[in-house]
């Protein structure tokens, strides 16, 4: 019996990849990473620089302009190598971003973060993606709080079958 998702994979933009698994054979010689004296040259010549002035935006109105915004696209990377792409609203809740993970994989417990930067964890609560600066697109690590059982998948059988 097919499992019955609460969500329309086209509509949404659902994309999942798998990791690939190759080894990069190139080895470049030592000669290669020599620079010419041309090269060595165009280096060490003094750059002019060009200071160009950027218009500030106070924080109300760069929230305001993401807040616009047809769709967000966020990439949620497994501890596995699988990716998940999906298409969100700017103006839905991060919940239902977590309710969505919670739907396509099995029961495992774990949190949302960004990779980069500092106050990264995306929590489970009411904010708006828009002003957790989630917009226009992000990459969200799907952190295990708890291991799951040696060889489980981490997300469902129906979900990888149709994809």
């Amino acid at each position: 019996m097919a499992k019955t998702w609460s969500f329309d994979s086209q509509a949404i933009g659902l994309k999942i990849t798998r990791p690939k698994l190759y080894r990069t054979e190139v080895v470049e010689p030592d000669s290669f990473y020599e620079l010419s004296i041309e090269e060595a040259q165009t280096l060490s010549r003094p750059q002019t620089r060009d200071f160009r002035f950027v218009e500030e935006h106070s924080e109300t109105e760069k929230l305001q302009k993401l807040a616009k915004m047809k769709t967000t696209t966020l990439k949620f990377k497994f501890p596995d190598g699988i990716e998940v792409i999906r298409t969100f609203s700017p103006q839905q809740r991060q919940k239902e971003v977590y309710s969505f993970i919670r739907e396509i994989s099995t029961e495992i417990t774990f949190v949302l973060r960004k990779p980069y930067g500092k106050n990264n964890y995306v929590l489970d609560d009411d904010t708006l993606l828009y002003t957790n600066g989630l917009v226009p697109n992000s990459v969200l690590c799907v952190v295990l709080t708890k291991p799951p059982t040696p060889k489980t998948p981490l997300l469902r059988a129906e979900l990888l079958q149709n994809n």
